[in-house]
Order: C-alpha cells, then structure tokens, then sequence
C-alpha cells in the first residue's frame, strides 16, 4: 500500500512510479559507502527515498531555488540522518559544492529527468561541472527518457513535443550518442545503458581523467 503522503508537500507521481527501479540499479552501482550529489532534486521525493534505503550514502539534494523550497518540506519530514538539507545550485556557475562541505570530492553523482529539461548548454555544464567535483573513477548516473536513433515510443513523442512547446524550445529529448560524446569531452565514460520502465533509461558513467592512467 502506497504510504499516505503530506498534502503540504510537493508530489510527482512519477517519482512515486520510479523510485524502485532506479533504487535497484543504484543498489549496484553506488554500492560502496561514499557522498552523492544530486542535480535537479524537484520536489526530494527520490533524495528521502534513496537515503532511506541506502543507509550507506550520504546525500545532497540540489536545484534552482524554487525547487529546493519544496523539496526542503520533504528533508526536513524525513529526518534521514544521512540526507542534508537541499541547497540552490544552478549548473552554469562554477560554484559547485563539495562533499561535506569541505575539499573532498563526490563519489557519485545522481540526477533523474532534468536532460530532456535543458538545453544542451546545459547539459554541457552538467559534465563540466561533475568532472570539477567528483572523484577519479567516480560514478554519474542518469535517469530519463532519451533518443537512440530516434524516439523509442510515441509518449517520447509526445513528451519532446510538450517540453519544447510549454518548457523551452531549445530543450527536449537528447540522442544517447550525442550524450556520450558530450560526457567523452570531460573524460566520462559510458560503460552501461540500461532500459528502464515507461521508456526511460539509465546512463551509468564513470570519471576516468587521464591524469588517474
């Protein structure tokens, strides 16, 4: 049975819907103790959900500011003592947090439909900002729906067309190939595509600076 959620609080049914499945993937791939960052955390659905069930991470929601307004409502619910409170990030600055608020780096990275969102400026500054922070051999994991050599489903369709009409016109859904060769250009390399439910997928990638060879 679904638990009754706070009325007060932002909800996405789609992260309700999610949330497992991409529970069990990063059950394989965060699997070591480490600090994520999490890039476009909306409402914080999915950083109580992962804290919660991965008790061996440490994680830092973050978005625009008026997302992490929500999402604190959810935190702060939770009272996970491996979650931190959200704080405002906005990937074009350079000014990109580190992991517990020191000169470490992060071991992994987290972000869940925010590709499709953006423009590809922005998805640039996504992997430029990560390869600034993150740790040699890091994990990035990405969620969300992509192209792979053209739509996948007719709700793809439908969902590039709604997000280009109503969101931004230089956003949509990106090519797994183009995706990857932007990753390439700051050292991440793709080593699994998995197909998730309801024509999304996740893009595992790992941080392999050559300064690490």
């Amino acid at each position: 049975m679904r638990p009754k959620a706070d009325m007060s609080k932002p909800i996405s049914e789609p992260c309700l819907r999610n949330q497992s499945p991409i529970l069990l993937v990063l059950e394989t791939y965060f699997s070591s103790p480490g600090n994520v960052l999490e890039l476009g955390c909306g409402t914080g659905q999915h950083a109580v959900f992962m804290a919660k069930n991965l008790p061996h991470l440490h994680w830092l929601p973050t978005d625009l500011a008026p997302a992490v307004t929500g999402a604190d409502l959810w935190v702060k619910d939770a009272k996970q003592p491996n979650l931190a409170n959200p704080k405002v990030l906005d990937v074009e600055t350079t000014d990109w947090p580190l992991a517990n608020n020191s000169l470490q780096k992060w071991d992994y990275l987290y972000t869940s439909n925010t590709l499709h969102f953006v423009s590809w400026s922005k998805v640039e500054a996504i992997f430029r900002g990560a390869s600034q922070c993150i740790k040699p051999e890091g994990v990035l994991a990405v969620y969300g729906p992509f192209n792979d050599q053209g739509f996948t489903s007719e709700g793809n369709v439908q969902l590039n067309n709604w997000v280009i009409t109503e969101v931004d016109p230089e956003a949509g859904l990106k090519e797994v190939e183009d995706v990857q060769s932007t990753a390439e250009k700051y050292q991440f390399k793709l080593i699994d595509q998995l197909q998730m439910p309801a024509n999304n997928q996740m893009l595992i990638f790992s941080y392999s600076p050559e300064s690490s060879n």
